[in-house]
């Protein structure tokens, strides 16, 4: 050990002495951080503001997607990981899986302090005054933010006015309040923060996509107001007649106020009237560019698929997807959802790890737009029994191929999420993806550049 310790050393010396100029790795950590460290230029600002940024939740990582991966919506053969041991129970209060308690209340004490800094005179060289300001209005709504997401894990939460002080006694420590209180401060801090933000974030400048706008301030103040007004924290007295704190005092509205009703639907009439103004809108067949592509030919199909994959919507108000308030512009990595949901490549970047679940496919409407079980001319009862597909059904199905009568005559949306036995699923290009005319297990554009895989999940399928 003692020789493997002086190797490493060894090593760590020799790297060190080669470093001459490495800047990027000029970078002190957050524990050490201060005032002059953030303010001595623009862009020490602005990296100090982009790390404010950096507690945000990132649903889409993979081995740590708690937001999408916990419910009945789908399920995962990665049982190894983070988000599959929620479903099992396997947590405790002191390895919770699930807590933004540890992380979000830091990402709080770290916008206090560039706050702190961004109201003083004087410093920040080289820092225009509308950058300033709009570095305040961001850091507001990000406290905003970091609240909203504790509340609506935990309810009653420690709402933090200031920067924290480290050296504060236990005893002192402050409690949870009250649920409407907390409901009333996260509102106000988006409320304020809309005031200095632009409506919309067009690009224009480097790494201004997924930054806050009073358009997304207003969004995310009527969705808090939502939840205040919904039946599970609006005078619910059966799951909250004992949480109280240690003096007594009640932490949830016991009492049913319709009037909270009123308030959420006029927040949501300012937050789309808002959008609106900023040319954000509904995505729609009209949006969908991509026309070298065939597939899905279906108008309905490819605007529902394209809402989701389209970043360049062609709208020049918006500058991207009309339909994309705010974005998170952080990439998934190697293990995301992405990867995780698309067939498995060998070699390459796909999974398949991760499916809908029985519960999830069957809240999917017909073809009518009626539940399964309520549409007479769905056969519910036989609905797992295998059909083969006819040409009334080719663009749901390869024809002559068997798959089951719960995926035929079903909505769009179903068809433009969903890859099923004998269903299809689009690929780029024929050259690079393997697909060729003599290919059994592909279709063609007349062109033979673009196709669609015909999925076969039995064993040995592909």
């Amino acid at each position: 050990m003692k020789i493997l310790n002086k190797a490493i050393i060894g090593c760590m010396l020799a790297a060190g002495l080669t470093m001459t100029s490495c800047d990027y790795l000029d970078v002190i950590p957050d524990e050490t951080t201060t005032g002059t460290d953030m303010t001595k230029d623009r862009q020490a600002a602005l990296n100090y503001l982009y790390s404010c940024y950096g507690y945000l939740p990132t649903p889409n990582a993979g081995p740590t997607s708690l937001d999408f991966l916990t419910g009945d919506e789908v399920v995962t053969a990665f049982e190894h990981e983070t988000f599959a041991a929620f479903p099992k129970g396997n947590y405790s209060a002191s390895n919770p899986v699930i807590s933004y308690w540890n992380t979000l209340y830091q990402g709080i004490r770290q916008c206090y302090m560039f706050q702190d800094e961004l109201n003083k005179t004087g410093n920040f060289h080289g820092l225009a005054e509308k950058d300033r300001n709009d570095y305040k209005a961001q850091v507001t709504f990000l406290i905003g933010y970091y609240h909203f997401l504790l509340s609506r894990c935990y309810g009653p939460i420690i709402l933090v006015h200031q920067t924290p002080d480290p050296m504060l006694l236990p005893s002192d420590y402050q409690g949870q309040e009250p649920y409407d209180d907390c409901v009333n401060f996260i509102c106000e801090k988006f409320d304020e923060a809309a005031k200095g933000l632009p409506a919309t974030r067009t690009g224009a400048q480097a790494g201004e996509f997924g930054l806050a706008t009073s358009v997304a301030a207003k969004a995310m103040k009527a969705k808090m107001l939502l939840y205040a007004a919904s039946p599970l924290f609006n005078g619910n007295s059966k799951f909250y007649s004992e949480f109280k704190d240690k003096n007594g005092n009640a932490l949830m509205p016991l009492t049913y106020d319709a009037n909270k009703w009123e308030k959420a639907a006029a927040a949501f009439k300012e937050a789309i009237a808002a959008a609106e103004t900023a040319g954000y809108h509904l995505y729609d067949r009209g949006d969908c560019k991509l026309n070298k592509n065939g597939y899905p030919a279906d108008p309905n199909v490819r605007a529902l698929r394209y809402t989701i994959t389209d970043y360049s919507a062609e709208d020049e108000k918006a500058g991207a997807n009309s339909e994309v308030i705010w974005a998170d512009s952080r990439g998934e990595g190697y293990y995301g959802l992405q990867n995780k949901s698309i067939p498995y490549i060998n070699g390459g970047w796909g999974w398949n790890g991760v499916a809908p679940t029985i519960a999830m496919l069957s809240r999917f409407y017909t073809k009518n737009g009626l539940p399964i079980d309520q549409d007479k001319t769905f056969d519910y009862a036989n609905r797992w029994d295998p059909v083969e597909v006819d040409e009334a059904h080719k663009d749901e199905a390869y024809p002559g191929r068997k798959t089951q009568k719960f995926n035929l005559d079903r909505e769009p949306r179903y068809y433009a999420w969903v890859a099923f036995q004998d269903g299809y699923y689009e690929i780029l290009s024929a050259s690079n993806n393997g697909a060729y005319s003599d290919d059994a297990n592909y279709t063609l554009t007349s062109d033979n550049t673009h196709g669609r895989l015909i999925c076969d999940f039995v064993l040995g399928g592909n």
